[in-house]
Order: C-alpha cells, then sequence, then structure tokens
C-alpha cells in the first residue's frame, strides 16, 4: 500500500524548492489515509493553487512539531475526523495555526466532537472538497489582509530623530529607518532587464508545478509595463504574495529580487499622489485582525505614532473595513481592530506617497488607497465599540514628514556620502545585524559588477561581520579575499590594501597562529610605512596620510613598541590639526586621541590616557548625537584607566555610562554591551563581591550567545570568568561543573586555543586541590602541563605560565609523596625562574 510519504515525495518531485516557504502561508495536511491515488494528486494540486506551500503527515507528534517550528508563517490545517478530534485539545498553545479544517466522509460520526471546539479555530466539518477548497480560499483572501508590519513609536518622531544618526534608533526604531534607506537605496539604483529576468527565474523555481501561478508569471514576463505595478501589486499573485511577506520578514534576497518592482510602484504612486493633491481631507479604513500582544503595543503608546514596514491598503467604505476587522469572536488570542484614518490632503508632497488606485488596481470596483513604506500616523485615540471592535483613529502624520525628510537628507549627506549600494548594507553592520548586512554585501556582489562598487570594501565589510560574530575562518575567507582584489585592481597608493593585511594579522592573533600573525602584521607594516613615504610628499593626500599613520601606529602599538606608537599617533594628530577643522577630521582626531590614551595606559601613565580619552570624548560631543555609540566606547575606555589605577567607583560610574547610552542606541543583544558587562564583573571581582561579578559575567555571557557563534573564545572566557568567581565564593562543585562547561566548549573549537583548554585544566587543577581531592588536582596540572607543552612551539611560550605549571605539578606530586617527580619539577621551575628573572628576586628563593 502507498503512503503518505510516496506522496509527498511526488509532491516533491513537482517543485524543486519544496524546502522553501516564501509565502505567508502553507497549508498541513494530517491524514493517516493519504494515498497516492489521482483523486489525492489533484487535490493536493488543488491545495496548491490557493496555498503554494504544502506539506503532508499521517502523524500528529510529527505534524505539530513542524508546526511549532515554524517562526513566519501561518498554516491552516486540513485533517480528517478521527485525527481532528486527537488534534484540537492540543492546539490551543499553537499561534502558528489560523484555522482548522475537518475533512471526511461522513460528517455525522463528529459532529458532536466538533461542536465542542466550535469558535476554537475551528472553520468547518467538509465531506465535500470542492465546498473547502472554496472556503479556504475565501479565508486565506481574508487573512491575507491582517498581515502588515508596523513599528510603534511612544513619543513624536520629531523627538526620536532630532538628533539625526541611525544609531539614535536603536532596538525600537532601527527597522523604521532600515526601510527609509532601502527604499532610498533601491529608487537610487539602475532600472535594467537583468533585474526582471533575475526574480522571474526565480519566481518559476518557487512555483515549479503550480500551473496557475506558472500562467501569471509567464503573463508578467511578457507583458508588464512600469505602469502596470499597481495592478500586479494588488493583483492575488506571485508577486504581492513575495514581496508582502519579503518587506513583513525583511527578507534582504527577495526584497532585491523586486528591486525593480518596488521602484515601479513607488513611482506609479508618486505620479498619482502629485495628480490627486487638491487640498481637501479625506477618510480611509481598514478592518484588521491582531493578536493581543500586537494590539497592547499599540494601545500601550497613545498619542504615540504607528509607521508602517510594508505598503498599507485601506478602503473609503468603512463596512467593507469592518467585514475583515471581525467581531471579536476570536479574544482572547486575537483582536478586532477598525483603523480609521484622516488624511490633511494638502499641497506639500509626501516623502512617503499615498494614493487613490482604483483606476489602477487589479479590483476597480474596490475603493482602495494605498500607502507606500514608511507612512507615519499619529495615534489620536483608541476605544472599545460595544460590538466587540477596537476603534483606532489615525492622522496621517505631516509634521513628522517633514522630520523624516530631514533624516533623510541627513543619511545622504553624512551616512551616504557616496551614494553606493554600499549603504544599506553599512547601517546594518553598525546596528549589529550582521546577518542582514552579510546577505545584503552578498546580494550585491553577486548581481553588480566591480565598476560598480569596491569589491574588495565589500569582502571587507563581509569579513568584519563574521568576525564580530566570533566566525574566525569566514572572517579570514573574506580578508583574503578582499585581498585578492586589491592586488590585482590596485597597484599602489592605496591604503586599503595595508589594512587589509593588519586585519588578517589580527584573525591569525586571535586563531593563536602566532607565526601567520607576524607575517601579515609585519606585510602591513612594510606596505604601510612605504605608503607613508609617498604620500608625504603630496599635499593632497593629507587625509590619506593621517589614517596610514594611524595603523602604522596600531601596528607599533601591537608590538609593544609604545614610543614608536605614540610617535606615528602625534603625526597623524598634528597633520589633522592643520586641515580644515569639518566634522570629518574632528572625529578623526578624536579617534587619534583615544590611540593616544590607550597607548598611555599601557605605559601605565593613567593621568595622560584619561586626559586623552576626555579629550576623544569632548570632539565627539561637539559633533556627533548624543546618543551616539562611540560616546559609550569613551565611557568605557575612562572605565578601564580608573580601573587600572584602583579609581573602582569612577570606572563603575564610567561602565555605567556607557552602558546606558549604548543602549539607548544599539540592539539589546550588541557585543559592545557585552564587554562593558564583564569589564563591570572584573572590577566586582576585584573588590571581592564574587556575587555581582557573577551576577554581570553572566548578563555578558547572555549577549555574547545571542550574537556570537559557539566557536567564538568570548564564550568560553565567559564560562571561565563565571566558574572562577563561584571558586572565590568556594562554591567549588558548581565552578567545577562551569569549568567542565567552557572545557567541553573550547575542545569542540574548530581551532583550538590550546592556552586556553591548559589554563581551564590548571583552574581545574586547583579547584581540586582545595577540595582536597589531590588525585584529581593533579591529573588536571599534568593535562594543562601537556597541553600546553604539546602545541605550543618553544619560542611561543610564556615562561612566567610555565613557571606556573610545574610549581603546581610540583605541589600535586609531594602531596601524593612523589617526591622524586616533585623535585624535578621544582628543579625545571627553578630553571626557568633563573633564566628571567633578576638573581634578587623573592619568587626565586621561594623555590630554593
Amino acid at each position: 500500500m502507498t503512503t503518505v510519504h510516496q506522496l509527498s515525495r511526488f509532491m516533491e518531485t513537482k517543485t524543486k524548492v519544496s524546502q522553501i516557504n516564501l509565502e505567508d502561508f502553507s497549508v498541513v495536511w494530517l491524514d493517516t489515509n493519504l494515498l497516492i491515488t489521482n483523486d489525492c494528486k489533484e487535490m493536493a494540486n488543488n491545495l496548491r493553487q490557493i496555498i503554494n506551500y504544502l506539506k503532508l503527515f499521517d502523524n500528529t507528534d510529527d505534524c505539530l512539531n513542524y508546526i511549532s517550528s515554524l517562526t513566519n508563517e501561518k498554516v491552516f490545517l486540513i485533517t480528517s475526523g478521527s485525527l481532528g478530534q486527537v488534534i484540537m485539545p492540543l492546539i490551543d498553545g499553537i499561534p502558528q495555526i489560523l484555522s482548522v479544517y475537518i475533512y471526511c466522509t461522513i460528517a455525522r460520526r463528529h459532529r458532536q466532537w466538533f461542536d465542542t471546539y466550535s469558535g476554537r479555530k475551528l472553520h468547518g466539518l467538509y465531506t465535500d472538497m470542492n465546498l473547502l477548497l472554496f472556503e479556504l480560499k475565501k479565508e486565506v483572501a481574508l487573512q491575507s489582509k491582517n498581515l502588515f508590519a508596523i513599528s510603534v513609536f511612544n513619543q513624536n518622531i520629531s523627538n526620536v530623530f532630532k538628533e539625526k544618526s541611525i544609531q539614535d534608533l536603536g532596538h525600537h526604531n532601527g527597522t523604521f529607518i532600515w526601510f527609509q534607506i532601502l527604499i532610498e537605496t533601491l529608487l537610487r539604483m539602475r532600472q535594467t532587464n537583468d533585474a526582471k529576468v533575475d526574480m522571474l527565474t526565480e519566481c518559476r523555481l518557487l512555483y515549479d508545478g503550480n500551473n496557475i501561478e506558472q500562467d501569471k508569471i509567464y503573463d508578467f514576463k511578457h507583458n508588464y509595463q512600469p505602469s502596470d505595478a499597481i495592478r500586479w501589486y494588488t493583483r492575488d499573485s506571485f508577486a504581492y504574495r513575495l514581496l508582502n511577506k519579503a518587506l513583513r520578514t525583511e527578507n534582504i534576497d527577495i526584497i532585491f529580487l523586486f528591486r525593480f518592482m518596488i521602484k515601479d510602484l513607488h513611482q506609479q504612486l508618486r505620479q498619482l499622489h502629485e495628480m490627486q493633491m487638491n487640498g481637501n481631507s479625506f477618510t480611509v479604513y481598514r478592518g484588521q485582525q491582531m493578536s493581543n500582544d500586537e494590539f497592547q503595543t499599540i494601545r500601550n503608546c497613545q498619542n504615540g505614532r504607528i509607521a508602517t514596514n510594508t505598503y498599507l491598503s485601506t478602503t473609503f467604505d468603512k463596512d467593507v473595513a469592518v467585514i475583515y476587522a471581525g467581531d471579536g469572536s476570536a479574544r482572547p488570542e486575537i483582536e478586532s481592530i477598525l483603523f480609521e484614518i484622516t488624511v490633511d490632503n494638502k499641497s506639500l508632497l509626501s516623502l512617503t506617497p499615498y494614493a487613490n488606485i482604483g483606476s489602477l488596481s487589479y479590483y476597480q470596483d474596490e475603493s482602495e488607497v494605498l500607502f507606500s513604506i514608511g507612512t507615519v500616523f499619529c495615534i489620536v485615540s483608541i476605544t472599545e465599540d460595544t460590538n466587540g471592535i477596537w476603534h483606532v483613529k489615525l492622522n496621517l502624520s505631516t509634521d513628522e514628514d517633514k522630520e523624516i525628510r530631514k533624516v533623510v537628507d541627513y543619511f545622504r549627506r553624512k551616512m551616504l556620502k557616496k551614494t553606493t549600494l554600499r549603504d544599506l548594507g553599512d547601517y546594518l553592520k553598525d546596528m549589529g545585524q550582521y546577518d542582514k548586512a552579510i546577505s545584503y554585501y552578498r546580494v550585491v556582489l553577486e548581481r553588480f559588477t566591480i565598476n560598480d562598487e569596491n569589491e574588495d570594501i565589500l569582502y571587507k565589510n563581509i569579513a568584519k561581520c563574521f568576525e564580530e560574530k566570533g566566525d574566525l575562518d569566514e572572517a579570514l575567507k573574506n580578508y583574503l579575499l578582499a585581498l585578492e582584489v586589491q592586488m590585482i585592481e590596485y597597484t599602489a597608493w592605496y591604503t586599503e590594501t595595508g589594512k587589509t593585511y593588519y586585519f588578517i594579522a589580527g584573525i591569525y592573533e586571535k586563531k593563536g597562529i602566532k607565526t601567520l600573525a607576524m607575517k601579515y602584521m609585519d606585510k602591513a607594516f612594510d606596505y604601510l610605512t612605504s605608503l607613508e613615504k609617498q604620500q608625504s610628499t603630496y599635499k593632497s593626500w593629507d587625509s590619506h596620510l593621517v589614517e596610514t599613520c594611524n595603523y602604522i601606529g596600531l601596528i607599533h602599538a601591537k608590538r609593544g613598541n609604545h614610543q614608536e606608537a605614540l610617535a606615528y599617533f602625534e603625526k597623524a594628530s598634528n597633520k589633522l590639526l592643520e586641515l580644515p577643522p569639518n566634522d570629518d577630521n574632528m572625529l578623526d582626531l578624536a579617534s587619534t586621541y583615544a590611540h593616544i590614551g590607550a597607548v598611555w595606559s599601557a605605559l601605565g601613565n593613567g593621568d595622560s590616557a584619561l586626559k586623552y580619552y576626555q579629550e576623544s570624548y569632548q570632539l565627539k560631543q561637539k559633533i556627533l548625537p548624543s546618543s551616539h555609540p562611540s560616546l559609550g566606547t569613551s565611557f568605557n575606555n575612562m572605565g578601564v584607566v580608573c580601573s587600572q589605577h584602583g579609581n573602582y567607583e569612577d570606572a563603575l560610574n564610567y561602565y555605567r555610562k556607557s552602558i546606558e547610552l549604548r543602549q539607548k542606541s544599539l540592539p539589546i543583544a550588541h557585543i559592545s554591551i557585552a564587554a562593558c558587562y564583564a569589564n563591570m564583573a572584573n572590577l566586582y571581582s576585584k573588590q571581592n563581591d564574587f556575587t555581582e561579578a557573577i551576577n554581570h559575567y553572566e548578563k555578558a555571557l547572555d549577549i555574547r550567545q545571542s550574537c556570537l557563534s559557539q566557536d567564538s573564545q568570548l564564550i568560553t572566557k565567559s564560562y571561565i570568568d563565571i566558574a572562577y568567581n563561584y571558586d572565590k565564593k568556594c562554591d567549588y562543585d558548581k565552578s567545577l561543573e562551569i569549568y567542565r562547561t567552557a572545557l567541553s566548549i573550547a575542545m569542540d573549537h574548530k581551532v583550538k586555543d590550546h592556552v586556553q583548554i591548559s589554563s581551564i585544566y590548571n583552574r581545574m587543577g586547583l579547584v581540586y586541590q582545595k577540595q582536597g581531592k589531590m588525585t584529581d588536582c593533579f591529573e588536571y596540572h599534568r593535562n594543562a602541563l601537556q597541553t600546553y607543552l604539546g602545541n605550543i612551539r618553544e619560542n611561543h611560550q610564556c615562561p612566567q605560565y610555565l613557571v606556573v605549571l610545574y610549581e603546581n605539578m610540583s605541589f600535586a606530586q609531594m602531596e601524593l609523596k612523589l617526591y622524586t617527580d616533585a623535585l624535578e619539577n621544582c628543579q625545571k621551575a627553578l630553571t626557568i625562574r633563573l633564566k628571567n628573572t633578576p638573581d634578587d628576586h623573592l619568587s626565586i628563593a621561594k623555590l630554593c
């Protein structure tokens, strides 16, 4: 007998991308009696004409596990009468399921239990498949109106944007500006036929086996014109479904595929908007069913603002809107909302156009007004009607439109000075949205020629994202690709090549491959010093010379050549003081002062370090918005200096300021915030407040786990720090438990840090020593020594650490009465100390 698995395989042969659903909805068909018969095939094909993505199951647990795993789509579940009775008690906690359709041969057998669950997502009990398909198609049309994304502001956007920084929007409002920059970027791009070809090629694959959508794709290919954008957007087709979900879920790849249509749609809306400006106000409506959580976000922001992240469809017909709103019967999970939007149609053209599209819509009998992405509305009032519908009154915000215009102008002037396609990726990278940034940069690399963009910069930005995520292998791969492009395209006078050598050296250093780290650092130094001599002879190259000197200074600082580093940083700062005092030059000067501060800190001169860090901060403060993350970096740097010199209270205050500022301007889970928490934890640990130290280390760990790959050594370091503080609290079992976790993670790293692994073994040995478990103590100290000696080359070994390892081994052996071995290791420790320590040093006396 054939089974559901065979029918699934049959369906998968009908589509080459069966594992991908880029629409908002899917159909799940659960039945133990699904057979690969003509009826089943026909039914499956008919379902795909309504919703393209279809999954088949004959097991309840597998079915529910699959549905629960979905994050960005809603499910219509079709099941048999007998399985329906089993599954209905289980679906209340699964918000992904919109409706359940019961399909059976004899309805009366299931009527009793069906009536028990009536109103709880049960749509109907059907014996006629054609009737089920008809009802499903109607509900899909209704539910598609309920899917749109918004950003909610609890204050005037003029206040949010008054300082005009993308980071000011932070984790609350970043999506709003993301879409503003997205549209700005797409509208600047050249229209090419390749964009249309790319989109249709992808769509043909996505809808392979779906004859109705294939016919629409054929129609689009041969008949689409820019003047048809609104008609195609309002038609129930692949274009509407894919574009809407891509915008709602921020799918860079699909948004980019539809770039030409977005541009056509925007321009067509703009033309209609200009034609329809007549100074008369009007009111439109939108009926909406919304989850209780989503609606509470709006309720909590009365007198705030709503910004749309997709196109917003509205109607002049209030009665039609009420139908879409529903009657409140789906509470408490779903609320029925009627939006009433008043538009003051003044002569001022809106930055985000809107228009009555009735004459151009695919459904011309609908009185529809379409608002563009990024439209902002003021929340006037929120009241509940007696019929179970919430009534939300909105006004189109013309004042906010002026502010948005200022913001976008600011981006064009400051962030988008060169108006390149990288702009959106750079914004995403700065916001800590590394996966989205990588995806966008790759799209630009794949779809544009070298003449369109600096290919090396794209690879380098991808590498930087991977480095921030802790994926050092991918970071190195992309830095090397950047270098390969630079070697071919740029023969001389290109500072970026020297910087790439520097970044590659940094990756090898993080990977613990010191030979290659030194090799590439030498390459960076040689390249940049040669470049400096060339640049010094031409006054027009002064700004490039500054960057070159700064990177040479950084190399000297990494090598411990602090005086040479200071000389280059001072040369850079003096050159900057000769240049015009514009914002860019002053920010470069602030960065250079921060470098000087870091060198003085390394030299132990806290007063000079703090002075330069403060001067850096003061320059930034004059230019940057008050919540710019770079100011948080300054606070953090000042905190580090205060901590190093025992000014713990001042250090804590600086760290708190840094965290408070960064939380306003960056995503909550940003790696720089984790660094601040770790710094605070270090301070608490120094002050023997181990409970607070653990608390702050755990905050740092939570953030690092959410935004770094598990391969990141920072995650392992967090566990080590937490374990150490449990050790200091004398909670030895807990300490060992967490050290084991750290050891397991460190051993699983693709590139193992053997110094770190040795350190964990050594620390665990010390904990066992405190517990009096000397056999375990000896075992772990031996592992620590063997790991270090077996994996670290002799010329890279740290003498001080080797002494510690031999001493610890010697002590454990003494306790176990292994006196000969203990003496041998004690002598090794003494030999190393004599080679590396003055003859009169107290530590030598202790070993003699």
